[in-house]
């Protein structure tokens, strides 16, 4: 049986894909430059909010919310396509990039959503590729902490748990995040590949009901 895929709006969602077979989807700093301007893009057409991000080399993680009544399978479709065929375009090749379809999973805000941060921030220094967060020049860690650098992305969203004074909040958050380090949530892939959504039993049939809901309604 395949895994349920849940799109509704107003709730975040953590969405990954990696290469097919296992296989790099990054060849270099321009592929990543790329794949961002696909997602900023996307926000033209699409009503959502990116939180958090990490460009890995052979998969990608991304929080997101959808807004009002925009489709994250839409808008997911959309980039992979686009990124898909420009791989294939740089390296005259054809055939599947990504391993099937993206997995997401819904996500309870609160310390829950902080976790899901945490830890797409410390994927890099988990896999090796870097020491420290802020070593690594393609998640969000950085530019949170640059005066909002890349203002595309909504920053506030994790900041705003630890008060209301920028800095503060940016000492709390860096402190938060380390504290996890080299990680305190070290899920696989294959083990995030499993889960629906992360959080509280209520939430859980929070999700469930909208679902159902949604169902009855089409």
């Amino acid at each position: 049986m395949s895994k349920l895929r849940i799109d509704v709006t107003g709730v975040p969602f953590h969405v990954f894909a990696r290469g097919n077979n296992k296989q790099d989807i990054f060849f270099d700093e321009i592929d990543r430059l790329v794949f961002l301007k696909y997602c900023r893009e996307a926000k033209e057409q699409f009503d959502f909010r990116l939180f958090t991000y990490a460009l890995m080399n052979n998969h990608f993680h991304l929080l997101l919310q959808m807004e009002k009544e925009s489709s994250l399978a839409q808008l997911m479709q959309g980039i992979q396509f686009q990124y898909a065929r420009y791989i294939n375009r740089k390296f005259r090749r054809v055939g599947h990039l990504f391993q099937g379809r993206y997995v997401n999973i819904s996500v309870e805000k609160d310390a829950y959503f902080l976790t899901v941060d945490r830890y797409i921030h410390l994927n890099p220094v988990r896999a090796g590729m870097v020491a420290r967060p802020e070593d690594f020049p393609w998640s969000s860690y950085r530019a949170r902490f640059e005066n909002h650098k890349e203002d595309w992305l909504d920053h506030h969203a994790a900041l705003d748990y630890f008060g209301n004074k920028r800095e503060a909040q940016l000492e709390a958050y860096r402190k938060f995040t380390e504290e996890a380090m080299p990680s305190r949530e070290d899920w696989s892939l294959e083990q995030l590949a499993k889960m629906t959504s992360l959080g509280s039993p209520r939430f859980h049939q929070q999700i469930k009901n909208r679902l159902l809901g949604a169902k009855e309604a089409t």
